[in-house]
């Protein structure tokens, strides 16, 4: 028909790479605009960019370097049989593929590292840092080595030729494969661990827990992509053998990505960090007679509004200008609180006094 376009990828008998393609670049750009959305939204609502945000953005640069080197893999074969792939091309196409099966462990190590960090920061009780620590390591030793086992696992000079002298290839994959699934596990177990205990409402609970839950789907297409991967290494067609496993790698790598991004969209879960503030003032900041200001001693534990508006925990209530309650700088204590001189001398009140940690922390 005149004027219709060309289809974007070509599918036929002997070329599968399409689906491969059509996968990559669907995810690719789901995975982007959910990434780009949370980094957005945390500076709109705190003005800052933490460490699990760059994280989260390396593994998006990296996610999209291994989506470059999939595409130039199915330029040279990738999804073909191998009896239409030149030589050549078939050289050029195991150099791609064996740089993007270590950029996808860069991409998915990264992510996993975003949402540990997240986690970490609204961790409070001891036994939960400790365990969230602990899976930062384990995620740290498992990207090391398991980039160190793929970019090896064939002899040198030449490791990206899978024909050629390899150790064992599905002993090494399964290996990775099983330990991204049990760090994946547990970053949804820690976090609901955690959220039982959060003084918060059911309907509230469970939707932050749901959010962290997602990641399931990256263990099922973790362990879809295992299969996949034992076919295409029993077969001795590698470029038409590794269609399936390089679709169920792209929604591996992407899903890894897009459910460490999903949990910070919603506002709550900056709420529930302990520095967003452990010092609550007033829109008056002091210049009223009548300001409150109010230092909540479990502001680490609950949201600050909840806290406050509850009246949850000890605190300290304190009336008057700012000029009339002055705090010595020597002090961390409410011991140096002291009423001044001046016509609202008997105005200035303090409604309780306790020995409290006061300090000023930026919001996140």
């Amino acid at each position: 028909m005149s004027g219709t376009l060309p289809p974007l990828f070509i599918i036929t008998d002997n070329d599968h790479g399409g689906y491969v393609a059509v996968t990559l670049y669907t995810l690719l750009v789901l995975m982007v605009l959910l990434v780009t959305t949370r980094v957005f939204t945390r500076w709109y609502v705190v003005k800052t960019i933490k460490l699990d945000d760059v994280f989260l953005m390396l593994a998006a640069v990296l996610g999209i370097v291994q989506s470059v080197c999939v595409q130039f893999a199915i330029d040279y074969g990738l999804g073909r049989t191998r009896a239409t792939v030149a030589d050549s091309d078939f050289d050029l196409y195991q150099k791609y593929e064996y740089a993007a099966q270590i950029l996808l462990i860069a991409a998915m190590a990264c992510a996993k590292l975003s949402l540990v960090l997240l986690i970490q920061s609204l961790l409070a009780e001891k036994y939960s840092l400790l365990a969230g620590r602990g899976l930062l390591a384990i995620i740290i030793v498992w990207a090391i080595g398991s980039i160190l086992a793929q970019s090896f696992q064939c002899s040198i000079p030449h490791p990206w030729d899978s024909t050629g002298n390899c150790n064992n290839q599905l002993a090494i994959h399964d290996a990775i494969a099983s330990v991204n699934i049990i760090t994946d596990a547990s970053l949804i177990l820690l976090p609901c661990v955690v959220f039982v205990k959060i003084q918060v409402s059911k309907s509230r609970r469970y939707g932050i827990m749901a959010l962290f839950a997602t990641r399931i789907l990256v263990c099922v297409a973790t362990g879809v992509q295992a299969r996949y991967f034992k076919s295409f290494t029993s077969s001795a067609d590698k470029t038409w053998a590794s269609t399936d496993s390089s679709v169920w790698d792209q929604a591996m790598m992407n899903l890894s990505i897009i459910c460490a991004a999903i949990p910070s969209l919603g506002r709550l879960i900056i709420e529930l960090q302990p520095t967003v503030n452990t010092f609550a003032i007033t829109q008056h900041h002091g210049l009223s007679r009548n300001d409150r200001y109010i230092l909540s001693s479990i502001a680490g534990r609950v949201p600050r509004d909840y806290a406050v508006n509850n009246k949850l925990g000890g605190h300290t209530s304190i009336l008057g200008g700012r000029d009339r309650v002055g705090i010595n700088d020597d002090s961390e204590s409410t011991e140096g609180l002291r009423e001044e001189d001046g016509p609202w001398q008997n105005q200035n009140t303090i409604k309780q006094t306790m020995d409290v940690d006061i300090r000023y922390l930026p919001s996140v």
